[in-house]
């Protein structure tokens, strides 16, 4: 099929064989455009005393911005020239992140900071400032509204969303399966919701595999969800951004909708593509 008016957007996160990053590599990375909220000055002054300790080690900056020039000057200020370089934005940066040992991020805030992902599915550590404002916003106030988490078998849902709970206060945290889980259960948790909110608690109730519960099922959270009678966290390893159906025949009479995630139940949803290990 072909379309005249369809552009094509890069994922951010690769799907495709992923090379492991040299992590015996004595070279860091930074990726981001050269403004100022992206932290590169003050990123440059920490250099200055790493390379004090640890003289064979360079940082590569990929990225370009009004803030360039500037910074070159920042680079030769503390006569750091051939230690902190600056790289053109490359289209494989790929290549580049499994050439390095870790990746520094320096930003003031940040929405959601792809590209912490994007290293992170090459096996890369990171370092990064805790931003007041960024990933963290996903917990506002104490308050958790709703998350989807996607991505395939490995890539640390379940693991992330039993972290998140943990900086919240006054709350009851609860898992369960969509694919173990029918109506008469979510009926009964909504009912502990509602009792828990009584008490000064609110429910954080994790569903693994949330793509099996059906559109009604799914339609269910909303009211709890935009009352703030409890937090949701869904899991699932199907693409929320498509739905897979078949014709009707004797062979599969009606659309599988087990594979269709309605997203307008979600506030927010991250990708998590896989991470090598390290």
């Amino acid at each position: 099929m072909k379309f005249k008016n369809a552009v094509i957007v890069p994922n951010p996160a690769w799907s495709g064989p992923i090379a492991k990053a040299s992590l015996n590599s004595n070279k860091v990375i930074a990726v981001g455009r050269l403004i100022e909220s992206k932290g590169y000055e003050r990123m440059i002054r920490i250099w200055k005393s790493i390379y004090e300790m640890y003289p064979d080690w360079i940082l590569d900056i990929y990225g370009d911005g009004n803030q360039k020039e500037h910074l070159i000057d920042v680079v030769s200020k503390y006569k750091l020239n051939g230690v902190v370089s600056f790289k053109e934005s490359d289209a494989d940066i790929g290549q580049a992140f499994s050439q390095h040992a870790f990746m520094l991020h320096a930003s003031y805030y940040e929405s959601f900071p792809l590209v912490i992902m994007e290293a992170m599915s090459f096996g890369l550590p990171v370092i990064a400032f805790d931003c007041p404002v960024g990933p963290r916003n996903i917990i506002k106030n104490n308050n958790l509204s709703s998350v989807i988490l996607w991505g395939p078998p490995g890539t640390g849902k379940t693991s992330l969303a039993r972290v998140i709970p943990k900086e919240l206060k006054q709350i009851y945290f609860h898992e369960i399966s969509a694919v173990s889980s029918g109506t008469s259960d979510l009926k009964e948790i909504f009912k502990l919701g509602k009792d828990l909110l009584k008490k000064g608690k609110k429910l954080i109730l994790f569903v693994d595999e949330f793509h099996y519960f059906n559109k009604l099922q799914q339609d269910m959270f909303l009211p709890f969800v935009e009352g703030g009678i409890l937090g949701l966290i869904g899991a699932t390893s199907q693409n929320p951004s498509f739905q897979k159906y078949c014709r009707r025949s004797p062979a599969c009479p009606k659309e599988v909708e087990k594979l269709k995630l309605h997203k307008k139940n979600f506030t927010t949803m991250f990708h998590l593509n896989k991470v090598n290990n390290f």
